[in-house]
């Protein structure tokens, strides 16, 4: 709420600037809709939605790590393979990998799956709440302006009527 109500600030005070500039209602929600802070955090939400989704569907595939090793030693050490201490240096290298594949785990990946899209989609309805929330507020503030710069004119007006009114009672 702090945040749109900050960004809202922010947009006021540069239509504010922009008077003399005179944008375009398009200008400013263009403006609005390329510095919102909301929105940029929906759609940083909807980038991580779209990485869990990745990581869901790719769970359900085997995986396979591998690794190699070098040691050198030398002084005073325990020779590997017979176990006695020795001054000559050793060298030994080691290679390793592993595989696991999930066999059944009660349709868990698949549910993970689907829970994953349907947040992914929630979270796209999200980013297109967000804009048209930030459009709404800013197409809102515009027309305020254009209606209070309508008021500040019948304010002249009534003004200069009042003193013309002023100056024919005093004639």
């Amino acid at each position: 709420m702090r945040l749109t109500l900050l960004s809202l600030l922010v947009v006021i005070g540069s239509m504010a600037y922009a008077q003399d500039a005179e944008m375009s209602l398009e200008e400013c929600v263009n403006l609005a809709l390329e510095n919102n802070l909301n929105i940029k955090r929906a759609e940083l939400n909807l980038e991580t939605a779209e990485a869990d989704l990745k990581e869901a569907e790719f769970s359900r595939y085997p995986d396979l790590n591998a690794g190699a090793g070098y040691q050198v030693n030398w002084g005073r050490s325990i020779d590997p393979t017979s176990n006695q201490f020795t001054t000559q240096r050793i060298n030994s290298f080691g290679l390793n990998s592993t595989s696991n594949v999930l066999l059944f785990n009660a349709f868990n990946i698949q549910n993970s799956i689907e829970q994953s899209e349907r947040i992914l989609s929630a979270t796209q309805y999200d980013v297109e709440k967000s804009s048209n929330d930030v459009m709404l507020d800013v197409v809102t503030f515009y027309l305020n302006v254009i209606f209070n710069q309508e008021l500040v004119e019948n304010a002249r007006f009534q003004l200069q009527s009042t003193q013309e009114q002023l100056d024919r009672t005093k004639i």
